[in-house]
């Protein structure tokens, strides 16, 4: 329950209270009672550090991601390496983590998740320089040496047992001793309690500091020693009876056995010209167990039995097999093993699953899956538009009709034959002969588009239903809306009256704040990609050219003229160019007329009669100069009317205008995802 530490001090502590009285000892004793708990349930908390959806908690410190300005490190003293990490969050508070204590692959994916989702932060490049040296691994390349030798770890008894061990372990040293301190309260009460009396009650006495020293010594060691012996005495009492040496003897000769088996695996493959060979190698000497030769190698497979163990398995010629356990050989070993196949037996196959499982470890996005299906030719013309009928997705989604071309795709109306409904795919066409790094362009264009999507959750938001790649096209299945884009709709009605466009442009102010909140920028709002309902409720859709805000980087150009702001036009939007661009979008519905590109709009000056009020609103939205603009959807909201608390983002939505900067524990990330690292 104590620091270690503690219980040094507690005996010596507890002397000087009872000098006071025994009063203050009952107090005392009722707060290290009160403090060890804290200290107990504190540290249980702090062996995770938690990230779920924007607050990052660690031990009973809990803070607002939104809130998080930097990551700064911390030395000791002339340390060359820095010793902890903070986190500097608005307001002076912060939070501090240990260095010594996560491993680099766990900060890498804290950091990697608060680049990503948080880009107001600015990291130290100290920070993220030593973390990359420690990702560094060794080279996976084989040696141009006409032979080489990798570890095989075909002992796994002794590693599983081990992990087994601590597998069962952790969980209990985090929750068991609560459960134990429950049951056994009145046997720790009472050792906390004699902790802090008995040297009270040794220095009442009228005995020299020597004697009562002594005394202090033994009476603490002394129960140590006489169940020590007594456990003793009752085992010499075991063994002289036969049932017992029976049984001792059959445990001792089955883990004789189990030892030696265990000594006998093999520890060692070498691998050379002539072929694989395993071996003991101990205390510097080599015990050959088998060996093949590569010409008589056909095929190599992935081959898993019934009770889940992957095994390389070796085809050889005359129906004979070799195998290999996969586990055995380690991670960064296995693509080694790889190459040398490839290298000394060119002419066997290779299973694409085997090859697969051999591949280095390490987070793969679906785009380096996509690429490889690139490698074979494209199964219709890139020009040919889907036709009704034509099926996708193991005939998942049949073609009804198609929606419309646009500069970003074709989209097709589609029925989901699985889940009995209609669907919208968006369909985006990669270069069938272009070099490897534009389709890798491509596709991750595609991918962030599905992933932004993914990640949101809102009324106001056309909603992911799946995103797949087929014949060197990428597909975004959209549900389907009943309605009209506002663009139909001034086109089929003329210009609305300015209530109506005060009601929509409340369901735009709650949209836009919650992509700002998570730090998004559309880029591309206007009056084409906003849809109408049937029950008049407002969709916003596209999010092919949307991006995470990145503070001082510039980014490419991209929206329609019209609706973009300046620093937009210069590569370097913001959360405020949205705000321009639903300013424009306010000034085409209110006159059904494009608003003039780079150009304060005023629906008064374009001779619409308008209030005061909405033709200000307009142009505060439209402002060329970011200081003059509405700084948050808050404040658009509240010159409307309406209230939207969004007040974490007015920082947060100048601060890529105004700064230009250039560029033991678990932690546990939980998102929309239940994404979860263990250490």
């Amino acid at each position: 329950m104590l620091p270690i530490w503690a219980y040094i001090i507690l005996p010596f502590a507890g002397s000087i209270i009872a000098f006071s009285g025994g009063t203050a000892l009952q107090i005392a004793f009722f707060g290290v009672l009160i403090w060890s708990l804290i200290y107990f349930v504190e540290d249980i908390l702090k062996r995770k550090i938690r990230v779920e959806d924007n607050l990052i908690s660690h031990g009973f410190r809990v803070r607002e991601l939104s809130k998080l300005l930097s990551i700064g490190t911390d030395y000791k003293g002339n340390d060359v390496l820095p010793r902890r990490i903070t986190l500097t969050f608005a307001q002076g508070k912060s939070m501090s983590f240990n260095l010594s204590r996560v491993n680099a692959p766990e900060y890498q994916r804290l950091l990697k998740h608060i680049e990503s989702n948080y880009p107001q932060c600015q990291i130290d490049p100290v920070l993220n320089s030593l973390l990359s040296c420690k990702k560094i691994a060794r080279k996976v390349l084989v040696d141009d040496s006409s032979k080489f030798i990798i570890e095989y770890r075909s002992g796994q008894v002794w590693r599983n047992m081990r992990q087994a061990f601590f597998d069962t372990a952790s969980p209990w040293l985090r929750f068991g001793p609560i459960i134990v301190a429950f049951f056994m309260a009145p046997n720790w009460l009472a050792g906390i309690y004699t902790f802090l009396y008995m040297p009270a009650a040794k220095l009442g006495s009228s005995e020299n500091a020597h004697t009562m020293l002594s005394k202090l010594i033994t009476d603490t060691t002394s129960p140590i020693f006489t169940y020590t012996y007594k456990a003793g005495e009752v085992f010499c009492h075991l063994s002289t009876h036969p049932i017992a040496l029976t049984i001792s003897g059959l445990i001792l000769a089955y883990a004789s056995a189990f030892a030696l088996k265990a000594l006998l695996r093999p520890n060692s493959l070498s691998i050379d010209a002539n072929g694989l060979n395993l071996a003991i190698t101990m205390a510097g000497n080599t015990l050959g167990l088998s060996q093949i030769k590569w010409p008589e190698v056909i095929s190599v497979a992935l081959d898993r039995s019934a009770d889940g163990v992957a095994k390389i398995k070796f085809n050889l010629k005359d129906n004979k097999s070799f195998y290999l356990d996969l586990v055995a050989i380690q991670e960064n070993d296995r693509p080694r093993l790889a190459k040398a196949l490839e290298r000394f037996a060119p002419g066997c196959t290779i299973a694409s699953e085997l090859s697969e499982a051999m591949l280095p470890h390490r987070e793969r996005s679906y785009t380096e899956l996509w690429l490889q299906s690139l490698s074979s030719a494209p199964e219709r013309n890139s020009s040919q538009a889907l036709a009704p009928g034509q099926r996708l997705k193991d005939d998942q989604y049949k073609v009804i009709k198609r929606l419309g071309v646009g500069g970003q795709g074709t989209a097709y109306l589609c029925r989901d034959e699985l889940n009995n409904c209609n669907i919208v795919l968006k369909e985006t066409i990669v270069p069938a002969y272009a070099d490897r790094n534009m389709k890798e362009q491509a596709l991750k264009s595609f991918e962030k588009e599905a992933k932004i999507l993914e990640s949101l959750d809102s009324e106001g938001i056309v909603k992911l239903q799946d995103y797949f790649f087929e014949d060197h096209r990428g597909y975004i299945g959209l549900e389907h809306i009943d309605g009209q884009n506002l663009r139909q709709l001034i086109a089929e009605k003329g210009a609305l009256s300015e209530e109506a466009i005060r009601q929509l442009a409340v369901q735009m102010c709650q949209i836009l704040a919650y992509l700002h909140k998570r730090s998004i920028i559309h880029r591309d709002f206007t009056p084409d990609n906003l849809m109408l309902t049937s029950d008049n409720k407002l969709k916003l859709i596209d999010f092919n050219v949307a991006q995470i805000q990145q503070v001082g980087t510039t980014g490419t150009i991209a929206g329609k003229h019209s609706y973009l702001p300046p620093e937009q036009f210069r590569g370097k939007a913001t959360l405020q160019s949205d705000i321009y661009a639903m300013g424009a979008t306010l000034q085409f519905l209110v006159t059904g007329k494009e608003p003039e590109a780079i150009t304060q709009s005023s629906p008064i000056e374009a001779g619409v009669k308008t209030s005061e009020e909405f033709d200000q609103i307009v142009r505060s939205c439209t402002a060329l100069d970011l200081n003059k603009r509405f700084k948050s959807m808050a404040e658009i909201a509240k010159s409307l009317g309406q209230s939207i608390d969004d007040s974490d983002l007015d920082q947060l939505a100048i601060g890529a205008a105004s700064v230009d900067t250039d560029e033991g524990v678990t932690i546990e990330i939980r998102e929309t995802n239940k994404e979860t690292i263990e250490a």
